[in-house]
């Protein structure tokens, strides 16, 4: 499957049907009531609960690293900014497909928090929305005058931006790492026998563009240099940058707000469907991503004590898994996992 047509799958620690997943951790004398009232509920195991403390604390990390690497992008896209060269532009956008690969399980772990569902599906999508219309976000070859670089109308302020994004179309995307790639990459980005964006694309210009006044029959308008179509790609690139950094803080902090399941019922189906999803993401990888993604995916799972959900429900022993003899391998373990799914009522 192609990176355009990639899906993200949704993996979650709280999905809507976790019964309790928004509530907060009862006390001891609340359990005993519950357990007493209600003893065809028993409570989560402290084995499950402490797998699914290692799987959070392992999702805090990588969502973590991805902020990192977005705030490195970010200072390196400053200072190929005031010196474009192609070389600079090869190493963006080899750093910024990197950054894409970190987001993945990010993107999966904080999907459906059934606390903050809208609110995390706005960022989501703003943060990896896919795929896109190019020549809404930049100029193509067969629309060379299109997109927000071209449209001096188009305001480039965060606000104006996000309001944006999605307005006529599900299509019509302009924040995310999807349109970052393509501001970084050019049509290459999806057609690769043409050749990447050019660091020309980038240099500042100190000429401002004419815009023609076709319903008067004026003499065309000279617009200041603010408005050249590379004056705003710069202005643009740096904006996205800010507004995924920015939408990628605040998932961090909507997934350090996560509480626990209280019964092992909701704790269970909680943990088949993280790992359903899980085997979702890790099927739909493009080539290219996959052995990076998946060994991130895999560690979402383990521990270094071993109390982990690998070893909770035996993932490990899984052919493909890594372990001392063998390393990771993601398409014997996308099968196996695949089949191990099957055999699995939840």
């Amino acid at each position: 499957m192609s990176l355009r047509s990639f899906a993200i799958a949704a993996l979650c620690l709280c999905l809507p049907l976790v019964n309790g997943c928004d509530q907060p951790l009862p006390s001891p004398k609340q359990k005993d009531a519950q357990q007493k009232s209600n003893p065809s509920r028993p409570p989560l195991k402290e084995s499950w609960r402490t797998a699914l403390e290692h799987y959070h604390a392992a999702g805090l990390r990588e969502i973590d690293l991805s902020i990192a690497c977005l705030q490195n992008l970010t200072l390196d896209t400053n200072d190929f900014l005031l010196a474009p060269d192609t070389q600079a532009l090869d190493e963006l956008r080899a750093m910024a497909l990197h950054c894409h690969r970190i987001y993945q399980p990010v993107q999966a772990l904080t999907a459906g928090y059934s606390a903050l569902e809208t609110r995390l599906n706005t960022l989501r999508w703003r943060i990896d929305s896919r795929p896109i219309t190019p020549h809404y976000v930049d100029y193509t070859a067969d629309h060379p005058h299109a997109g927000i670089p071209n449209d001096p109308a188009q305001a480039l302020d965060r606000v104006s931006l996000i309001t944006e994004q999605g307005l006529g179309d599900q299509g019509d995307v302009v924040l995310g790492f999807e349109v970052l790639l393509f501001l970084l990459e050019g049509e290459h980005r999806y057609q690769v026998q043409l050749p990447p964006r050019s660091a020309q694309d980038y240099l500042s210009s100190d000429d401002g563009p004419l815009i023609e006044n076709n319903a008067l029959r004026d003499a065309p308008t000279k617009l200041p240099p603010e408005y050249a179509p590379r004056n705003r790609r710069r202005v643009y690139l740096q904006r996205v940058l800010e507004i995924l950094l920015a939408d990628l803080t605040r998932l961090k902090g909507a997934w350090e707000s996560f509480t626990y399941p209280t019964t092992q019922a909701a704790g269970s189906i909680l943990v088949y469907a993280c790992i359903r999803n899980w085997h979702s993401v890790e099927a739909s990888l493009p080539a290219e991503d996959v052995d990076e993604v998946t060994a991130r995916l895999v560690k979402l799972f383990t521990s270094d004590d071993d109390q982990d959900i690998a070893r909770l429900l035996k993932l490990d022993q899984l052919d493909g898994w890594p372990n001392k003899e063998t390393p990771l391998n993601p398409t014997l373990l996308t099968q196996s996992l695949g089949q191990w799914l099957v055999h699995r009522k939840h």
